[in-house]
C-alpha cells in the first residue's frame, strides 16, 4: 500500500519560512506529487501567517489509487505588545538631568529599542538620560523578536526659558588704544554671573587693550547654575603702514622731487619735507633751496584715525651746470666778439685752451672769464682750437671736459 507522511512544523514568528516534506513508503514508483498550493514537489516552502494545515496528493504508478497527507506549520500566538513609560515631564531649568524609562510587555519576549528626539537618534537601551535645554518630546520605539514595534512619546518640558546673550559688536581700534566690550544676557532665572575667559573678570562690561586683533570670551551663568552660555566678541586691531619712494633720481637744489606714496591702508596723509612746505597729497612734490641733508616725514592715517609714521633722510645735490660752446667770432662786431663759458656750482675752476701745435694759448680760474681771441698780443688765425677743464663742484667731485673752439672772422 501507497503510505503518505508530512511532519508537522512550527515556526518562531508569522511570516517565517517553513518547509513541508513528503515521506512516502509503499507503492509503485513514480510519484506524482500535488499539494493544494499548487506545487508538484515532493517538498514545499511557504510562509503562513497563522497555523495551516496543507493538502498534498500522490500518485504512483497505480492511477487508481491515490494517496492524501495532511502537512501543518504551526504559527505560535503571542500576546499583544505592549509598552508603559515614563510619564510626561517637566523641570524647572534647563540642562537639569532626568533618566527616561520604558518597559515593553507581550509580543515575541525579546526585545529592542530605539531613542530619538525629535529626529535625532540617541540610544538603544530601555533607559535613557536626558538633560535638555528647552522643551522638547522623546520617542522610544520597541521592536520584539518577531519584528513587531510599539512606540511611545514622552514631553518633556522646561519651565525656565533659555538663557540668550546680546554681545557688544566687533570693534577696530588703532594699536595701544583700549576698547569697552560687554554682554547683556536675557531669559534664564536671573542672578547673572559673568567670567571672561581672558582676564577672570566677572563684570558684565569690561575694558581692554589688545596689541593685537582678539576675540574675547564670555561665558554666563543664570540661577539655575545647571548650564552656562558663552558669547564672543572681537576687537580688531587696524593699523596703517606708512611708505613712500623717491621718484627723482638724484635730487637738486631748486629742481622739483617728486615722492611715491607706497602706504598700505590708509586714506589721509599728511607730508613734512623739513623745508617749511607742508602737504596732504597722496604722492606731492616739493623744491629744496638749498643742497644738504632734510628730513622728510610721512604720516599715513587710515579711517578710524590710526597713524604710522615714516622718516626718511635724503640728500639734495647742490645745482650744478657746465656749457661750453664750440665757436665764436672775435670780428669786432656787437655780437659774440669773446669767448666764454658758463658754470653753475663750481668752487673750483681750471679752464685751457690749447691749438693744433700743442701750445696752451690761454689759461684761466675765473668763472666768468671773457677770451678775445688773442694770444701773445695776436688774434689767433681761424683755426680749431682744444679746450681743457676741470671743475671741482660743491661737494668736491671733480669734473674733467674736454672739446673743440672754432674762431671765425
Amino acid at each position: 500500500p501507497l503510505i503518505i507522511t508530512s511532519p508537522e512544523q512550527t515556526v518562531h514568528c508569522a511570516g517565517d519560512e517553513a518547509t513541508l516534506v513528503a515521506n512516502i513508503t509503499g507503492g509503485v514508483s513514480i510519484y506524482e506529487y500535488s499539494w493544494d498550493t499548487g506545487g508538484s514537489t515532493e517538498e514545499i516552502t511557504i510562509s503562513p501567517n497563522q497555523t495551516t494545515n496543507y493538502t498534498l496528493t500522490v500518485t504512483d504508478l497505480c492511477i487508481d489509487n491515490p494517496e492524501q497527507a495532511i502537512g501543518t506549520v504551526v504559527v505560535p500566538i503571542y500576546p499583544a505588545l505592549n509598552l508603559i513609560t515614563t510619564n510626561d515631564t517637566s523641570v524647572l531649568c534647563p540642562n537639569t538631568p532626568v533618566l527616561l524609562a520604558s518597559e515593553p510587555t507581550g509580543g515575541e519576549g525579546t526585545y529592542s529599542y530605539a531613542w530619538t528626539n525629535i529626529e535625532t537618534a540617541m540610544g538603544n537601551s530601555a533607559v535613557q538620560n536626558v538633560s535638555p535645554l528647552e522643551s522638547t518630546f522623546y520617542t522610544v520605539t520597541i521592536t520584539d523578536g518577531c519584528g513587531e514595534t510599539i512606540s511611545e512619546t514622552i514631553e518633556f518640558t522646561v519651565i525656565t526659558p533659555l538663557l540668550t546673550l546680546t554681545m557688544s559688536p566687533d570693534q577696530l581700534v588703532c594699536p595701544g588704544d583700549s576698547a569697552v566690550i560687554w554682554t547683556e544676557a536675557d531669559g534664564g532665572l536671573g542672578d547673572f554671573t559673568y567670567y571672561w575667559n581672558h582676564s577672570a573678570q566677572t563684570d558684565a562690561s569690561v575694558i581692554v587693550k589688545p596689541q593685537n586683533s582678539t576675540i574675547y570670551i564670555v561665558s554666563v551663568e543664570d540661577g539655575c547654575h545647571t548650564y552656562s552660555v558663552e558669547g564672543q566678541t572681537t576687537v580688531n586691531i587696524i593699523r596703517p603702514h606708512a611708505s613712500f619712494n623717491v621718484l627723482t633720481n638724484e635730487p637738486m637744489e631748486g629742481l622739483p622731487v617728486s615722492f611715491q606714496n607706497t602706504s598700505d591702508g590708509s586714506v589721509a596723509w599728511e607730508w613734512y619735507f623739513s623745508n617749511h612746505d607742508f602737504s596732504t597729497m597722496h604722492s606731492p612734490n616739493t623744491t629744496y633751496a638749498d643742497w644738504g641733508w632734510y628730513d622728510v616725514e610721512l604720516v599715513a592715517i587710515n579711517e578710524i584715525g590710526c597713524k604710522d609714521t615714516l622718516n626718511r633722510t635724503i640728500f639734495i645735490k647742490p645745482e650744478f651746470y657746465f656749457y661750453a660752446p664750440n665757436a665764436f667770432t672775435p670780428d669786432g662786431d656787437t655780437f659774440n666778439n669773446t669767448y666764454s663759458i658758463s658754470v653753475i656750482g663750481a668752487k673750483k675752476f681750471d679752464f685751457m685752451i690749447f691749438n693744433r701745435w700743442g701750445d696752451l694759448v690761454y689759461q684761466t680760474s675765473d668763472i666768468y672769464f671773457e677770451w678775445d681771441g688773442s694770444y701773445k698780443g695776436k688774434m689767433v688765425p681761424d683755426e680749431a682750437l682744444v679746450y681743457r677743464t676741470k671743475v671741482t663742484d660743491l661737494e668736491g667731485f671733480v669734473h674733467e671736459y674736454y672739446g673743440t673752439i672754432t674762431i671765425l672772422k
